[in-house]
């Protein structure tokens, strides 16, 4: 029983553990031109915004809007969209039409073609946001709110 009792401690901490991970997690999406786009495409040393998204959501457009208005304060970011189940297309047309000028030089727009983003992230709806830092740690999530870009913005530095 004890032995029992042990193994299932050990086994939901180690579950708790990498559901709540505070680490950038290792991920694999797929940009326009169908190439695999990792964290090893990051540039190291600068912190990172994922967005899980979707084209139609309309909380996911007024998101971008709030970030397309105050642009600027995520020069210095990563920002990687990541949608499901829309196409590359759709997805593409909502980054270029939002972040033309940033669009594949900070802001990358990808698409989670195997079904990973919850497995990496954890349960996600559109939108949601996970903000970290120059060293890639967890800083905030937000999930199915649209946050206004001067708070996210504040959590980069």
């Amino acid at each position: 029983m004890k032995a029992t009792l042990l193994f299932l401690f050990a086994l939901v901490a180690v579950s708790a553990n990498s559901l709540f991970a505070q680490d950038l997690p290792k991920f694999s999406f797929y940009d326009a031109a169908k190439k695999t786009f990792s964290q090893t495409n990051l540039k190291p040393g600068q912190p990172v915004v994922v967005v899980y998204f979707d084209p139609d959501c309309d909380h996911c457009n007024k998101q971008a809007q709030l970030i397309k208005a105050e642009v600027t304060k995520f020069a210095s970011a990563q920002l990687i969209w990541v949608a499901f189940p829309a196409s590359i297309e759709a997805i593409t047309a909502f980054g270029k039409k939002y972040f033309s000028a940033q669009f594949g030089k900070n802001f990358h727009f990808l698409r989670d073609n195997d079904y990973t983003f919850d497995r990496s992230f954890g349960y996600s709806e559109a939108p949601s946001i996970y903000v970290y830092n120059k060293s890639w740690k967890l800083v905030k999530s937000y999930s199915k709110k649209e946050v206004p870009a001067a708070e996210l913005a504040a959590l980069l530095k």
